[in-house]
């Protein structure tokens, strides 16, 4: 399982996580039971306020695939109660100025993370994710200071609200993890594996040697000081690490996006689009694979456009390119999405049908003439040349390579060109030097016959299939 995909699942579960732990001191505080108050015993209590705040942020998420403007109103007004806190009027509905209070941390943080969910929703992916982080970030700095005992620098956050933050501001960066900056530090290749890396370095190294510093008196008299530098680089090297992220990310994917456009260049004809004879033959082993897994069948179509000199000879090569593109497209479109048209000479195409016999294939051979027939060519007077051409069918044989179908199919191909041209001819079963029976001859020399004689020919092939 990849990142990306652990990160998504991990999103709902994260928000249902701090919306648990939000109710356990909410109901306390309903209850009047103030063991209650936090769900880690020996740590600050949490106020209602807070509680209720992770509740609509986590509605939030939850909400947002179903309807996400609501998700957007529900976190809105976090915003607006957090805003709230930091004016006067609003001081007592927060126990601001009492001994049991909502820290203007904590409602920094909460504040931080809504506005992370609704810059994202408003496709600021990269800005969005950046705010959750840095909320991550702060929260972790504020349960840090609490261990140190340095809550005189940044105030002091209980260890349940640091963890409903973190479930919090974790699973609003990962609703997006496929856009920005989380893609980039998700991503399965190199550059979203070294961001990973180098984020876990640099932000657990700083940390655990200003641990080492501060457990030492000794050695430093301002621990105040020694805590400030410590958050300052954890934060530098985040920030630091993300930016080189990105530019690695944008460099290695414009490499990624080159090798695309060689492969599909390789695997191509450069001027119909269509496949080229490599691809060719990389689906006729597919298709033997899947008759031999599912009992089932497939069929060879050599196309060959008539008289395409003629159209060079009328307009130049210009046109004769023009007309191979336009006769590509026209085919194409009267194809599934499974069959495969690659062109495989000058004016020669070749379509692979997986699943059809002679009898589907002949049907497909005859819509194909006539949807090629409707390209047409503007004579010097005017008048419009339609373009015809020639087609062999071949149903594939058990142990056949593609070289022994494609000979067959080619020798239909020619020999229909010498029976006049603009018809559909079926290959025999084994070259041409062993013919179907006499009824079925006719088949191979008239473009048009019934599907009851197909159907004979094509249940032989079965048969010796």
């Amino acid at each position: 399982m990849t990142v990306y995909r652990f990160s998504q699942i991990l999103v709902r579960p994260l928000a249902w996580l701090a919306a648990a732990i939000a109710l356990w001191p909410l109901v306390g505080h309903f209850l009047n039971s103030e063991r209650m108050f936090g769900v880690f015993s020996d740590s600050y209590q949490t106020h209602e306020m807070t509680s209720v705040l992770v509740l609509l942020l986590c509605g939030a998420v939850v909400m947002r695939r179903r309807n996400a403007s609501v998700a957007s109103v529900l976190a809105g007004i976090c915003l607006a109660i957090v805003i709230a806190r930091f004016v006067p009027q609003f001081g007592p509905v927060f126990g601001v100025g009492g001994p049991y209070m909502m820290g203007w941390n904590t409602a920094l943080v909460l504040g931080i993370i809504a506005g992370g969910f609704l810059i994202s929703e408003a496709r600021f992916y990269s800005l969005g994710a950046l705010l959750c982080f840095l909320a991550l970030g702060l929260t972790v700095v504020l349960l840090i200071a609490g261990i140190w005992q340095q809550q005189e620098i940044l105030g002091q956050m209980s260890l349940t609200t640091g963890v409903m933050m973190i479930a919090l501001a974790a699973s609003i960066a990962m609703i997006h993890a496929h856009r920005g900056v989380m893609r980039v530090l998700l991503g399965p290749y190199a550059s979203g594996r070294n961001a990973r890396m180098q984020l876990f370095l640099g932000i657990l190294t700083p940390l655990v040697l200003g641990g080492l510093f501060m457990r030492v008196p000794d050695w430093l008299e301002g621990k105040s000081e020694v805590f400030l530098l410590i958050a300052a680089l954890t934060g530098f090297n985040i920030a630091l690490i993300v930016v080189m992220a990105v530019l690695m990310e944008r460099a290695d994917h414009k490499r990624r996006q080159l090798e695309r456009k060689m492969a599909d260049l390789a695997l191509r004809d450069g001027l119909t689009k269509v496949f080229n004879r490599v691809m060719l033959e990389r689906r006729f082993g597919r298709a033997v694979a899947q008759t031999k897994q599912g009992n089932a069948t497939f069929s060879l179509l050599m196309i060959d456009l008539d008289r395409f000199k003629a159209i060079n000879d009328l307009g130049g090569h210009e046109l004769g390119d023009r007309v191979l593109h336009d006769v590509a497209q026209a085919l194409r479109l009267e194809m599934r999405w499974d069959d495969t048209l690659a062109r495989v000479g000058g004016e020669e195409f070749a379509v692979i049908l997986p699943g059809a016999n002679l009898v589907e294939s002949y049907e497909v051979a005859k819509r194909l003439c006539a949807c090629i027939e409707k390209v047409g060519v503007m004579r010097n007077d005017g008048s419009v040349q339609r373009v015809t051409a020639s087609i062999g069918v071949a149903q594939w044989l058990v142990g056949e390579s593609m070289q022994q179908i494609y000979a067959r199919t080619d020798g239909a191909l020619y020999e229909a060109k010498k029976l006049g041209r603009n018809r559909v001819l079926l290959a025999p079963e084994s070259g041409f030097d062993k013919r179907i029976e006499p009824v079925d001859e006719a088949v191979i020399a008239m473009p048009c016959v019934s599907p009851e004689t197909l159907a004979g020919v094509s249940e032989r092939c079965q048969n010796v299939a």
